[in-house]
């Protein structure tokens, strides 16, 4: 399902705090699930509207690279050679994509990546699974983050 703001928070992080050459579209997908994730937590519901799921590779959504994948003339997809079973790509950023980010959203934006910019890979995903949604849902199940925000909420008090 295509969202409004998918592709504009996409923009926004390829372009924090500067324009990137190429990010590993897992660390990307994983990026959106944390901001999708404090934006729950801080408003009730997502910022993207992606339907996410805790899959063998932790969180993810197809919606992201299908999104990059709609939006070619922003973004380019390098296919890279990996041990993993599946395939894996980087993704380019190829110019500014004109977007507008509601403010709250963008001091989620914000937030999220100045804790996880200067997170190396481990230390990345073990922030994305020690997340609420992560932590307490069975692999292949879906993540309503709406509906897991007051939960965690509940726990933390």
């Amino acid at each position: 399902m295509r969202t409004p703001l998918l592709n504009a928070v996409i923009a926004a992080v390829m372009a924090w705090p500067y324009p990137r050459v190429l990010v590993p579209v897992d660390r990307l997908t994983k990026t959106i699930y944390l901001i999708d994730w404090r934006h729950a937590i801080r408003f009730g519901h997502t910022a993207t509207a992606v339907e996410w799921i805790y899959g063998e590779y932790g969180p993810w959504s197809d919606e992201i690279l299908d999104e990059i994948r709609l939006d070619g003339r922003h973004y380019t997809i390098i296919p890279r050679n990996t041990i993993l079973k599946r395939p894996q790509f980087d993704i380019q950023y190829n110019g500014a994509a004109q977007v507008f980010i509601p403010p709250l959203t963008m001091s989620v934006i914000d937030e999220v990546m100045q804790i996880t910019h200067p997170m190396d890979w481990g230390e990345f995903l073990e922030f994305v699974y020690s997340t609420y949604p992560v932590a307490s849902q069975m692999r292949n199940s879906s993540l309503d983050l709406g509906m897991l925000a007051p939960k965690r909420k509940m726990l933390s008090r």
